[in-house]
């Protein structure tokens, strides 16, 4: 689904036991960032809508997976609001529903929109959201998630094949020959899953048809649900009588239900489990042995670009090329800018990386867990 050329052009996101005070401290920045479900909060002291006022709307797919409401939507604003502080930013929570996200955006640009930043439910349906706000002026910025076959005006988010590589990376060099592994996939209905498989398969697939690896199975994850992880590797823990010797989760969030189903086996700490989005619940599950790893995307650089792009839109002028680095994303009707975020891989080994990318302090990440190792 990817290709790539000079400008480079691609095609491309719970715990079991949540340490109390982390999580009541995200779960507070959720609360402030969700607003109205079905309609907008907002945050800024500019101008009402219309009268010229100059307005940006966040449409968010869900607060399921946590990244959305906690990390991205709180930082996005911070950095729209210091770029350019007469901008009126809207923040709406779509709750899974293609239809309810649609008919948000409509909402929005009737509120004087005229930037959309769009962390798409499905990526096919969203094309009509894409439509809807050129018709009426406005522009589109896919965050994340990309809308397929749709003419967006620019991308901004990682590097999905490369990722799922980071992962499959990752997985080859801690498991051995003959060991067992389960592929504990996302949501089927989204681009990001499957160009999340077709990057770590690149690094296990010659292993699987070699033998060197077992695949047990493989599944797709509905809306990427912990819980729905948890039956899934409950069902294989059964069937294979617990000799799973690795799982590679492509999120946090289904991590965290692969883990709870191996807690129950008793073997926790036993299986390695990768994940992704560097929540702070699987940050903490790493540093406690039960999960492995996790890719953490800049969530700072995420939220700068799109913040930039954002408001260069709303001023009048065109991104800067030096945002974007020469390259593109294949949108199905030509290309768009796409501003590439870094991802690393996480472990105990180099921890340090999200505290000095400010996504968390070591105080808080620590908080409630022994005082040894990394929190000693």
């Amino acid at each position: 689904m990817f290709v790539i050329s000079t400008t480079e052009s691609r095609t491309p996101n719970r715990l079991v036991r949540n340490v109390a005070l982390v999580g009541l401290a995200f779960s507070m920045a959720l609360a402030a960032g969700c607003g109205q479900v079905q309609g907008a909060s907002t945050a800024s002291s500019g101008a009402a809508p219309g009268g010229g006022a100059k307005v940006l709307a966040l449409l968010m797919s869900d607060n399921t997976t946590s990244r959305w409401f906690q990390i991205d939507v709180p930082n996005i604003t911070k950095d729209v609001k210091t770029l350019a502080p007469d901008v009126k930013v809207l923040t709406y929570n779509a709750q899974n529903s293609p239809d309810t996200q649609l008919s948000q955006a409509r909402t929005a640009l009737g509120q004087g929109a005229k930037v959309l930043l769009v962390e798409s439910v499905d990526p096919t349906s969203a094309g009509a959201i894409v439509s809807l706000a050129h018709e009426q002026g406005a522009k589109v910025i896919s965050y994340v998630h990309q809308i397929l076959k749709s003419p967006i005006d620019y991308f901004v988010g990682f590097d999905a094949i490369q990722l799922g590589q980071q992962e499959g990376k990752w997985m080859v060099e801690n498991t051995k020959a003959g060991d067992r592994i389960v592929l504990i996939n996302g949501w089927a209905a989204t681009s990001l899953s499957h160009d999340f498989e077709t990057g770590y398969m690149t690094q296990l697939g010659p292993l699987f048809d070699s033998n060197q690896r077992i695949l047990l199975e493989k599944v797709f994850t509905p809306q990427w649900l912990a819980s729905s992880a948890q039956t899934e590797m409950s069902a294989f823990l059964s069937k294979y009588n617990n000799k799973v010797d690795a799982v590679l989760a492509e999120n946090d969030q289904m991590a965290g239900g692969v883990i709870a189903a191996l807690q129950a086996a008793g073997l926790a700490g036993q299986v390695k489990v990768t994940g992704l989005d560097s929540e702070p619940a699987a940050l903490q599950r790493i540093l406690l042995g039960t999960q492995s790893m996790t890719i953490h995307p800049s969530f700072q650089s995420e939220a700068q670009n799109a913040a930039q792009v954002a408001t260069d839109l709303l001023n009048g002028r065109t991104p800067s090329a030096d945002l974007f680095a020469g390259k593109t994303v294949d949108t199905g009707s030509g290309t768009a800018p796409w501003a590439v975020t870094p991802t690393t891989a996480i472990t105990k080994d180099n921890m340090n990386v999200v505290i000095d990318d400010g996504f968390i302090t070591k105080a808080t990440l620590c908080q409630g867990l022994p005082a040894q190792g990394f929190c000693a």
